[in-house]
């Protein structure tokens, strides 16, 4: 979501990141392994957020705080992110790949006034929407 209001000319982005099968990992190859690949997430959005605010929120769950970068800046970062983590394989589920994946989910505001909190709760309603999304074109289940 894009709001706009002339009273601030700070540009901020929050994005909510959610990374793909985490539990899957942790289960099927043990804790250990579970928190490299969180730590090769960390570093894929250090790498391309370096200039930005990266947090590690919880088990799988990542928020990143930019200030005055373009959309369209913040969206090629994110896709970058995306491809390059989808080249790691997880391990194998009934026969298929199990790729390495974060999804997003963005708030955007151009012009101020700046309500983190909402910023924060739209990012991850749309993060949910993008994982949903995610795994019925993938044909995963979501629960495991």
């Amino acid at each position: 979501m894009v709001q706009k209001n002339d009273q601030n000319k700070t540009k901020i982005c929050v994005v909510f990141g959610d990374m793909f099968r985490l539990k899957f990992v942790n289960d099927n190859f043990g804790h250990e392994q579970g928190d490299k690949y969180i730590k090769f997430i960390s570093h894929l959005l250090e790498k391309y957020f370096k200039d930005d605010y990266v947090i590690h929120q919880s088990g799988d769950e990542f928020l990143i705080i930019s200030l005055n970068s373009p959309y369209e800046d913040i969206k090629r970062k994110l896709n970058m992110v995306q491809e390059e983590a989808y080249k790691i394989i997880l391990g194998n589920e009934n026969g298929r790949e199990v790729h390495s994946y974060i999804n997003f989910g963005i708030s955007y505001n151009e012009f101020g006034p700046i309500n983190i909190k909402e910023m924060i709760k739209e990012a991850d309603i749309d993060m949910s929407n993008n994982k949903n999304a995610y795994y019925k074109r993938m044909h995963f289940d979501r629960r495991k």
